[in-house]
């Protein structure tokens, strides 16, 4: 799946891209440029909207996190589902396993690894 939205448009057979916008069918699409960031913050986006048993944690994610991809995500899904956990590693990484195990995706966000 592409990351970058998609910039679609036709008025013969039509299908819908992930996004919501439509595309014909075989016609050429193009995508936008974006940087990274804006990548990673579209795939966090996209995958909260599509999965309701997507989790993301870690140290400052509700407010953007220290490198802002998670910005905007709290507001759009909520405080279930997009929160702060104490600054503990190791227990970020053990909630995501038990996460996991229940069947939910998590998506951890550890500022650094150079401790």
């Amino acid at each position: 799946r592409m990351v970058s939205s998609m910039l679609c448009g036709g008025n013969a057979t039509t299908t819908t891209c992930s996004r919501g916008f439509s595309a014909e069918v075989g016609e050429q699409q193009r995508a936008r440029k974006i940087n990274l960031f804006t990548a990673i913050n579209d795939a966090l986006n996209l995958s909260l909207e599509e999965d309701e048993k997507t989790l993301i944690f870690g140290e400052d994610v509700s407010f953007g996190g220290v490198f802002r991809c998670t910005s905007g995500l709290l507001e759009k899904h909520g405080s279930d589902r997009v929160f702060n956990t104490p600054l503990c590693e190791q227990g970020i990484l053990g909630f995501a396993v038990g996460a996991a195990a229940m069947g939910y995706k998590p998506v951890v966000e550890i500022q650094f690894a150079d401790y």
